[in-house]
């Protein structure tokens, strides 16, 4: 029997359940409404972007800790409750582990604005380092460059099986097939999707493994995909 899939995106059923607590976080009256745009890209308060209902705050140092204090208070008590379960309800373990704030957060970023910031600074070199890395992580990491090197390292792991052990390099994708690549990449799919329609996201992930050889025909050997990889995890280091 096949289920069908809530058209509801995830994302919009936990907004709406949370929304209160959201509200709390970020001063937000309880009068006006919390929702997602129609494209479900980017939480709205009565159809104004988030980033631009609360831009004065977002300017605040003051607020800006706030929120930082929050989530170092949250930490500390999580590890508190794991290391002390017996003193908390499993009700108040679920509530402490739901990262309310982290609902909002990645939509408080105006990456127009962060544009205009980076393009305007006067240094040609401080330009080019502002707009290539203002909106990455603070371990110079991303989620879709995970999954892309996730595609290489399955892609190391074809060629070997093609070509066999011509050096150290090699060995490093000895256990990178598709059980690595479907752990690994399947979280790029949404939540309810993997959930409902488990076997489909799996033959539609391998279908994409099955076509790493031929879209990526620029590498010969495993070595060159490691070389790839190295080349871009010095990259995010730097």
């Amino acid at each position: 029997m096949i289920q069908r899939i809530p058209e509801t995106p995830l994302r919009e059923i936990m907004l709406d359940a949370h929304e209160v607590e959201v509200k709390s976080i970020y001063s937000i009256s309880k009068n006006k409404k919390l929702h997602y745009n129609e494209e479900s890209t980017q939480i709205c308060v009565n159809g104004v972007p988030i980033f631009d209902c609360l831009a004065d705050m977002l300017f605040d140092s003051g607020f800006v800790s706030e929120i930082a204090q929050l989530r170092t208070d949250r930490r500390r008590k999580i590890i508190d409750a794991h290391s002390k379960p017996q003193d908390y309800s499993p009700e108040d373990l679920f509530h402490l582990q739901f990262d309310y704030e982290l609902l909002a957060i990645d939509h408080l970023v105006n990456t127009e604005l962060v544009g205009r910031i980076a393009s305007n600074l006067d240094s040609k070199i401080d330009r080019h380092y502002a707009q290539r890395y203002f909106l990455t992580s603070s371990s110079g990491r991303t989620f879709f460059e995970e999954v892309l090197l996730k595609e290489f390292e399955s892609l190391g792991h074809q060629l070997l099986r093609l070509n066999g052990y011509c050096s150290e390099k090699d060995f490093f994708f000895e256990d990178k097939g598709f059980h690595c690549f479907l752990k690994h990449t399947m979280t790029r799919d949404k939540l309810i999707r993997i959930i409902l329609d488990y076997d489909s996201v799996v033959s539609r992930l391998k279908e994409r493994y099955d076509s790493l050889l031929e879209d990526n025909q620029q590498f010969e050997s495993p070595s060159e995909v490691y070389d790839k990889i190295k080349e871009i995890r010095v990259e995010q280091m730097r």
